[in-house]
């Protein structure tokens, strides 16, 4: 039988490896095996389709995350940040938790407070502050910051330990 991923009574499954010693998942058509450590945004929350939305209060009509022009990996990464420890970083642990959730917290701080992040990524990038801010502040990814600004993924690393490095003890 034929499975379609997109039908209401389609079954929310996880592929079982074939046996033999190069085993490859065996999966009905359309369907790709999924890892048992999955996020739950990335499973089906129920088994009715999201191409249609529902229209809001006002009566406009809502997009559906499978109509936002987005990416399901897009997607999980806007809603899963997590705080990495980053090695290069002579700094510990608790410390670097602190500067990284300060520097997300960007947009909510308090003018002043975020006037000093400013200043700190001019001091840490001097021309490339801009890249370093979006970097700390955003969910942006790496790559895309080298390319928007010109930098070299080394560069832009070598900037971002200045940046931690020189990060006050208290905002």
């Amino acid at each position: 039988r034929s499975w379609d991923k997109n039908a209401e009574n389609a079954p929310t499954i996880r592929c079982a490896p074939s046996p033999g010693r190069n085993a490859t998942p065996i999966c009905p058509p359309g369907w790709y095996p999924v890892l048992w450590r999955t996020c739950a945004c990335t499973t089906r929350a129920s088994n009715a389709p999201t191409t249609n939305a529902a229209p809001a209060a006002d009566g406009t009509r809502t997009r559906s995350n499978s109509e936002s022009g987005r990416s399901a990996k897009a997607r999980h990464e806007e809603r899963h940040h997590m705080f990495r420890y980053k090695r290069g970083v002579p700094i510990p642990y608790n410390r670097q938790g602190y500067i990284y959730f300060q520097s997300r917290l960007y947009k909510e701080l308090p003018s002043k407070d975020r006037a000093k992040i400013d200043q700190i990524c001019k001091d840490a990038a001097g021309q490339y502050w801009r890249a370093v801010l979006e970097f700390v502040t955003t969910s942006a990814n790496a790559t895309y910051i080298e390319q928007k600004h010109h930098l070299s993924k080394a560069t832009l690393h070598r900037y971002v330990q200045k940046y931690y490095m020189i990060f006050p003890r208290k905002l």
